[in-house]
C-alpha cells in the first residue's frame, strides 16, 4: 500500500479543517440568522396585538426618521414620537397617531373636542381640520392636524404654536403602510423581551 507523502497530508488536514469550520461557521450563522428571525416575529406580535387593526393597515408618514422613535399600540390606536424641530422649539417631538373616532364626536379618542374652550378648530380643506390647543395653566400650546378616514382619525401633533403647516399635512397625507422592520424600529425598546424571548 503506497503512502500520501507528508506535504500531501497536511495540505489535506489543512483543507478538511478549513471545509469543517467554514460549514460551521455557516450551520452556525443560519441557526442564530433563525432564532433572530423567530424572536422578530414574536417581538412584532407581542408589540401589535393591541392595536385594533391587523399590524399591515398600521401606516406611518413617508419619511418617518430612522432614530429617536418611539411608539406604542393600545386598544384605541396606535401612536409614535419624533424629532420635528419648530421656530419654538428645535427640540421638539411630533406625536403621530392612528386612532378609532370616539363615541361622542370627538376627533379622537383622545379627546380633541372642538366644543372646549381651550381649542380653536378650522376647517383646512381636504377632510383636515386643524386644532390649536392654547396655553392655559395646566396645558402647554400647540397645533395638531386631523383627518378622518372611515374607521379610524389620522392625527400630527406638535407643541407650540408655530409649526410648519404644510409639513404637518405632508407628514398627515403621504403615509404608506409600515413594513415589519419599521414596526420594530419604532415599538421595541432597547432590551425589549416577550414572554418566550
Amino acid at each position: 500500500m503506497a503512502r500520501i507523502p507528508r506535504p500531501r497530508r497536511t495540505v489535506a488536514v489543512v483543507v478538511a479543517a478549513a471545509v469543517v469550520t467554514v460549514g460551521g461557521c455557516t450551520v452556525f450563522q443560519r441557526v442564530q440568522g433563525g432564532l433572530e428571525r423567530a424572536k422578530d416575529r414574536r417581538d412584532l406580535a407581542d408589540l401589535t396585538r393591541a392595536a385594533p387593526w391587523p399590524r399591515d393597515e398600521l401606516r406611518i408618514p413617508d419619511g418617518t426618521p430612522r432614530e429617536g422613535v418611539q411608539g406604542e399600540t393600545y386598544e384605541s390606536g396606535f401612536s409614535f414620537s419624533f424629532p420635528l424641530p419648530t421656530a419654538d422649539d428645535p427640540r421638539a417631538l411630533a406625536t403621530y397617531r392612528m386612532l378609532q373616532p370616539a363615541d361622542d364626536g370627538s376627533l379622537a379618542a383622545e379627546g380633541a373636542n372642538c366644543a372646549a374652550k381651550i381649542l380653536s378648530c378650522t376647517d383646512i380643506g381636504n377632510g383636515i381640520t386643524k386644532v390649536v390647543t392654547h396655553r392655559t395653566g395646566n396645558s402647554t400650546a400647540s397645533v395638531a392636524l386631523y383627518q378622518p378616514h372611515g374607521d379610524r382619525v389620522f392625527s400630527v401633533r406638535v407643541n407650540g404654536v408655530h409649526a410648519d403647516q404644510d409639513r404637518l399635512r405632508r407628514l398627515l397625507t403621504r403615509t404608506h403602510p409600515a413594513t415589519d422592520e419599521e414596526l420594530l424600529r419604532i415599538l421595541r425598546r432597547p432590551g425589549y423581551r416577550t414572554d418566550w424571548s
